[in-house]
């Protein structure tokens, strides 16, 4: 749990993807540590665990780029092409 008593987004997520059933998680290399810890969860509730895959983080001249920094996102990538 955070110092302020919520729920740190691992076990949530974890719930949240077994319960809609979810077969492939992609995300940031960043996130592989959780990854070990979300396993033993699916374990623990006796569900399959998806299929992850951690890619490399999108980086600009100014470091990785962030939503809460106001970083272009996918969509305007996509759209650029």
């Amino acid at each position: 749990r955070r110092a302020d008593g919520s729920w740190l987004y691992m076990l949530p997520s974890a719930i949240d993807d077994a319960d809609m059933g979810i077969t492939h998680v992609v995300r940031g290399e960043d996130h592989v540590s959780n990854t070990a810890l979300q396993l033993q969860m699916f374990a623990a509730m006796g569900v399959a665990a998806p299929a992850f895959a951690h890619e490399a983080l999108l980086v600009g001249s100014e470091g990785k780029l962030s939503k809460r920094l106001g970083s272009l996102g996918v969509e305007h990538f996509r759209e650029v092409g």
